[in-house]
């Protein structure tokens, strides 16, 4: 797996663990709050590439911190995809004769 991947995933289960100990949540606690078990937990914390995604959103729902991804999923961020989207996208054509209202 590239290293800027695993720096990432470890850097974001830092923030979730610093997250969690500010809130003086025992790991347990916040398992049991996301819905998941005390392994998955301690993976995210040690920021395992292999845990589900889903798990990583339930956890930061349970701290209250989701919206720590809005940055990440306004895709008007991403200006190459923007421009993608806008020059895929179909073009509407109006058919004259159709248009007309006939009363």
């Amino acid at each position: 797996m590239d290293k800027a991947v695993i720096n990432l995933a470890a850097s974001f289960g830092n923030t979730i663990k610093v997250s969690r100990r500010a809130r003086k949540i025992k790991q347990a606690d916040l398992a049991s709050m996301a819905g998941i078990g005390m392994n998955s937990m301690v993976a995210i914390e040690r920021g395992e590439t292999t845990v589900q995604l889903g798990f990583y959103l339930q956890v930061l729902n349970a701290l209250g911190i989701s919206d720590i991804l809005k940055p990440i999923i306004d895709n008007t961020v991403d200006k190459l995809a923007i421009a993608a989207m806008a020059s895929t996208l179909p073009q509407r054509v109006v058919d004259r004769a159709r248009s007309r209202h006939h009363y």
